[in-house]
Formats: C-alpha cells, sequence, structure tokens
C-alpha cells in the first residue's frame, strides 16, 4: 500500500507540499522574533533621528524669530529716532526748492553769473 501511495503522483505532490508547509512554518517561526527585533531597533534608530531634525527645526525656527523681533525693534527704534529729523529736512528742502524756483529773477541772476 505504500508503495502505491508513493507511485501515485498526486499522494506524491501533497507529501511534497505539506513538507514544504512545515519547513516554511519553521523558518518563519524561527525568522520572525530576529525581524521583529531589526525592526524594533531600526524603529528606534528612526525615532531618535526624527527627534534630533525635529531639535534641529526648533532651533532654527527659533533663531528666525529672535532675529525677526531683532529687527522689528531696531526698526521701529530707528524710525522714533530719526523720523523726526527726517520731518524737518524734507521741510527744509520744500523750502529751499519753493525759494529758488519760485523767485524768477534771482534765478536770472545766477544764470548770467554762470554763463558770464
Amino acid at each position: 500500500m505504500l508503495d502505491a501511495a508513493v507511485n501515485n503522483p498526486q499522494v506524491l505532490a501533497a507529501v511534497v507540499a505539506g513538507g514544504v508547509s512545515v519547513v516554511v512554518s519553521l523558518l518563519s517561526n524561527i525568522y520572525s522574533p530576529i525581524a521583529q527585533r531589526r525592526l524594533e531597533r531600526t524603529k528606534g534608530e528612526i525615532q531618535k533621528e526624527i527627534e534630533s531634525v525635529r531639535t534641529e527645526l526648533a532651533t532654527i525656527t527659533s533663531e528666525k524669530n529672535a532675529r525677526r523681533a531683532y529687527e522689528h525693534e531696531t526698526r521701529k527704534r530707528l524710525y522714533e529716532e530719526l523720523e523726526p529729523t527726517l520731518f524737518l529736512l524734507h521741510e527744509a528742502s520744500e523750502n529751499s526748492y519753493s525759494r529758488i524756483y519760485e523767485d524768477r529773477p534771482c534765478k536770472r541772476v545766477l544764470v548770467q553769473l554762470v554763463l558770464d
């Protein structure tokens, strides 16, 4: 009867498939914990790298915010200190411009002096 089963291709295929299935199951049970440990180790490394990048990003962001606040305060102080002076300069310039270009006879005298 055993000879008949071995000679039957269907029975032989079923036995080989069952054997392969057992071997695959054993290898899977052996390799799975190894792969799981490797996965956990890699996951930990990636988490550390992510935290490092987050820390670096937070540092860069805080530096940019500090720089922006410093520049804003500096410009604000500069405008507060220089705006009255700029206003006076603007008024004086307008006054000088109007005195030069509205006083035509004086302009003619200046032009004649330059041409002579």
